[in-house]
């Protein structure tokens, strides 16, 4: 979500608005990206609070619980893939793609150092059968 800490929550806090807005429309609803806090954090707690369903939370999901550098723990995950009810009920597999990180412990055999890593971030990937 990026910013200062108010901020965050600021726009933890919209974020939720916007997703329970976007429910009116439609059951389908996903919320998706780096928003640079971790579970339980001031800003996250606004989207915990929501029925969003976190994918690293799919039962399909194996694997260290961080997005970010290292990826070795909950502090350590500040990207999100989540999905409202209906829409987590059709997840079928959950992974994420961690070898283009520098940091991370088995990264692509091209990935030499923090100037040649595809980022320090993990890629999301979630198969819905729709």
């Amino acid at each position: 979500m990026g910013g200062g800490g108010d901020k965050r929550k600021l726009q933890g806090e919209r974020v939720a608005q916007l997703y329970q807005a976007a429910l009116e429309r439609s059951a389908h609803v996903v919320v998706a990206g780096d928003l640079n806090d971790t579970p339980g954090s001031p800003p996250l707690t606004f989207l915990e609070a929501t029925s969003l369903k976190d994918a690293m939370t799919h039962d399909s999901y194996e694997g260290p619980p961080g997005t970010h550098g290292k990826c070795t723990s909950s502090n350590d995950k500040i990207d999100y893939l989540m999905f409202s009810p209906e829409l987590f009920a059709k997840v079928e597999k959950v992974e994420a793609e961690r070898r283009g990180i520098f940091e991370f412990g088995t990264p692509f055999d091209t990935v030499t150092g923090p100037g040649d890593q595809a980022s320090d971030h993990a890629a999301l990937v979630a198969e819905l059968d729709l």
